[in-house]
């Protein structure tokens, strides 16, 4: 008797969950997750219009720059992450990334240093690369990536020339494990250079986050 053909997943590779690796989302699904360390708490949604093509949406609570340097602040903002499946062999995926962002609290969150660093800044940013992940197990994942970023910031005590450009070069290591075929456990970490026209206490570029996801 002629066994069944096994049923592949609506996708390029592998139907795994994955937010930060080259693997998509499988089409159809949604995907909620959550992370905490620097420089922010938040919460996100996860879609999959299409088998190659996964985008995300992330609420911040930051008491760090999301930008660059190391200077704690109240602040809020949205991200949206996107990746694009480009090539997948095996265990191996590479995707397309991009990563809009708006950022709005206080002035040392977008570079402000000194007596103006507690009035109200805001900053529109952007980082494009692409991601190349290993799926070495059914449970274990690991990606590594590349991108630069570009932007604005709006700072207070520019009175003539408030609107400052910025930009970077930042690199990614990611370490995802799941728990089950819905649940996800990971840590998130990004390094790298920024680049700005005296803003800011440190042109380094530093992010890791710990946290959850889980498919509905």
């Amino acid at each position: 008797m002629q066994e069944p053909e096994r049923e592949m997943p609506d996708r390029p590779t592998s139907g795994d969950l994955s937010l930060f690796s080259g693997r998509t989302i499988s089409k159809g699904d949604t995907t909620l997750a959550a992370g905490v360390a620097w420089p922010s708490i938040w919460a996100g949604i996860w879609l999959a219009p299409s088998s190659t093509l996964s985008i995300g949406i992330q609420g911040h609570v930051y008491y760090g720059s999301p930008i660059m340097g190391f200077s704690s602040g109240a602040g809020f903002g949205i991200t949206a992450p996107i990746r694009l499946h480009l090539w997948g062999d095996g265990s191996l995926d590479f995707s397309l990334t991009a990563e809009p962002g708006v950022v709005l609290g206080e002035g040392q969150l977008v570079g402000q240093t000194g007596i103006y660093q507690d009035s109200f800044g805001y900053g529109i940013y952007g980082l494009v690369g692409g991601v190349l992940g290993a799926q070495l197990s059914d449970a274990f994942t690991v990606s590594l990536g590349a991108a630069g970023q570009i932007g604005y910031v709006h700072t207070p005590s520019r009175n003539v020339s408030p609107v400052s450009a910025i930009g970077g070069i930042v690199g990614t290591l990611s370490v995802e494990a799941a728990m089950s075929r819905d649940t996800l456990i990971f840590l998130n970490m990004r390094g790298g250079v920024g680049f700005s026209d005296g803003l800011f206490d440190s042109q380094a570029m530093l992010s890791a986050w710990l946290g959850l996801a889980y498919l509905l």
